[in-house]
């Protein structure tokens, strides 16, 4: 499981263990995302990597946080932002995105691999809870290592951004191995899901929640 999300789901434990009272009864929202990953050689040195986002978080309980009722705050619970690691010596061309999407590549390395960050980010609505979206991709030219990658979701009482559980598939260049990772044989479209539980009674991981500008 990556580290970071095992450190953002303890914050969240403790922050309830430390302030909820013996009767009180958990709510909120579990936060359930996976990505899909197909990678197809279409030439000698060349390989298409494809990525479907798909969002099936759940509200758990009833309740309010931050006087909003969780049964609204679940339904506006929606993806924004995917990322991945990019490692610039993998010869990516052609990067696609899905409508009413965009990306950049971020000189941030978010997943402490030494690389920069491939981000795509919605321009409008996201991915609302149940969909799952395809159109993420790009042309590389070396064959899959597992990777970590992030996603943001939005919803009506501001952002979170969660590291994954899962490891999608990347280009294994050079630079990336020399990361660490792991390089492996192109499989059939494989989901990664990771899960995070936002609970409530007005706690929601205090100081992971940040508003989207």
């Amino acid at each position: 499981m990556n580290r970071k999300f095992v450190q953002y789901f303890f914050i969240a434990i403790g922050i309830i263990i430390l302030n909820c009272k013996p009767a009180q009864a958990f709510f909120g929202i579990a936060a359930n995302f996976a990505v899909t990953d197909s990678v197809t050689q279409t030439a000698p040195t060349s390989w298409l990597y494809q990525y479907t986002v798909t969002n099936n978080s759940i509200s758990i309980g009833a309740g309010t946080i931050n006087g909003i009722p969780t049964d609204l705050i679940y339904q506006s619970n929606r993806i924004v932002d995917f990322y991945i690691p990019y490692f610039t010596d993998s010869s990516i061309t052609g990067i696609t995105t899905p409508t009413g999407w965009s990306y950049t590549i971020d000189n941030v390395d978010l997943f402490n691999l030494s690389a920069e960050t491939l981000h795509w980010t919605a321009n409008l609505s996201g991915i609302p809870l149940g969909d799952a979206l395809s159109g993420f991709g790009y042309t590389a030219s070396y064959s899959a290592a597992k990777a970590p990658y992030q996603v943001m979701i939005h919803t009506d009482i501001g952002g979170l951004s969660l590291p994954s559980g899962g490891d999608p598939l990347i280009p294994a260049s050079p630079d990336a191995i020399v990361a660490g990772l792991k390089p492996v044989d192109a499989p059939a479209a494989v989901p990664e899901p990771a899960t995070i539980l936002l609970f409530g009674g007005g706690l929601v991981a205090v100081g992971l929640i940040r508003k989207r500008g």
